[in-house]
């Protein structure tokens, strides 16, 4: 398994939105941009499930994702592959539900990054009229292989 350098972890910190691919059992693609990523470990990225049906779908009936995080200013970036594991209960499932209820309270001496984004999430969805927000489901990636996707190191990847 691929480690996630510190490198790789700030480009994640830094990005206001990811993008995480899944398809469907007949292969057909969605693309969902997320507001907020969590880095649970060396080899593994976390994101709530909130109102991403289709995403829902897709990773019940195909568990393969990607995840995309690229700077815009320096087009660095990375994209994590691997399978998704979906938990509706449990440590990391609270974890991330709390971190999304106390995001508009402002920041907690937690990971401070998560909860700005956090924040401006559920400010975006208090503008689309949905409040008190908690996820579905928490969505964990083991992350198998790592792709770089700056300019001109495209062809490095780890597995």
């Amino acid at each position: 398994m691929p480690k996630l350098t510190q490198h790789m972890k700030q480009v994640i910190k830094q990005q206001p939105v990811i993008f995480v691919a899944t398809s469907d059992d007949l292969g057909r693609p969605n693309v969902s941009p997320k507001g907020a990523l969590k880095i649970v470990d060396d080899d593994k990225l976390a994101f709530a499930d909130l109102y991403s049906l289709k995403t829902r779908a897709n990773l019940q009936a195909n568990p393969r994702v990607a995840v995309a995080a690229v700077d815009p200013q320096t087009y660095t970036g990375y994209q994590f592959r691997g399978r998704a594991e979906l938990l509706g209960e449990g440590p990391l499932f609270d974890e991330v539900s709390d971190l999304l209820a106390r995001a508009p309270k402002g920041p907690q001496p937690m990971e401070l990054w998560f909860e700005k984004a956090a924040r401006e999430l559920t400010a975006a969805l208090a503008r689309a009229g949905r409040r008190g927000v908690r996820p579905s489901q928490v969505i964990l990636l083991h992350i198998e292989e790592i792709w770089n996707l700056t300019p001109g190191h495209e062809h490095e990847f780890w597995r």
